[in-house]
């Protein structure tokens, strides 16, 4: 359960800190066990986070909203672009499988040739191992073996023109 909150902890962070991928009316709603719902545009939160018991949203004017976790039925992102396939100007990436055991393949796909770097990302944005860096032109696809902790890790690509961020899940 923690590590689901910390991947939504990354997600929020990873929207907040991309803006395009970001439509004007992306919103985070939460919806409660008495139907009543809240709702708040993303580019006005500045953290999220889970306790034990509580999830406290903190928005940029420095208002917190605190609800206990017995409370909410659901929440949800609305109005969020694609992030894990959108195609960008530096490309397109897929991860499968997710989750993943022993072993894990992507394949990146990039309008034009350019220099990338791919790398794992431990819970605290930690790299934790690089994967590959060099040139790529087109449509390749990469593999490596997981020798890692299992948990909720990200995997960063970064190119000229950005960089590209997914959740993966080691078992």
């Amino acid at each position: 359960m923690k590590n689901k909150y910390i991947t939504l902890l990354f997600f929020i962070a990873f929207v907040l800190s991309n803006c395009k991928t970001v439509s004007a009316q992306a919103q985070l709603i939460v919806t409660l066990n008495n139907n009543s719902t809240e709702t708040f545009d993303i580019s006005d939160i500045r953290s999220l986070k889970f306790g034990t018991q509580t999830m406290n949203l903190q928005r940029n004017n420095g208002s917190i909203s605190t609800w206990n976790i017995s409370e909410i039925d659901n929440y949800r992102f609305e109005g969020v672009s694609g992030i894990n396939e959108e195609e960008t100007t530096i490309g397109k990436l897929q991860v499968f499988p997710n989750p993943m055991q022993e072993q894990t393949s992507f394949v990146f796909a990039s309008p034009r040739h350019q220099q990338i770097r791919i790398e794992l990302l431990d819970g605290l944005g930690r790299s934790v191992r690089e994967i590959y860096s060099g040139a790529h032109v087109g449509e390749q696809t990469y593999s490596f073996q997981v020798n890692v902790p299992k948990g909720t890790y990200l995997l960063r690509l970064s190119g000229e023109n950005g960089q590209l961020i997914k959740s993966i899940i080691i078992q």
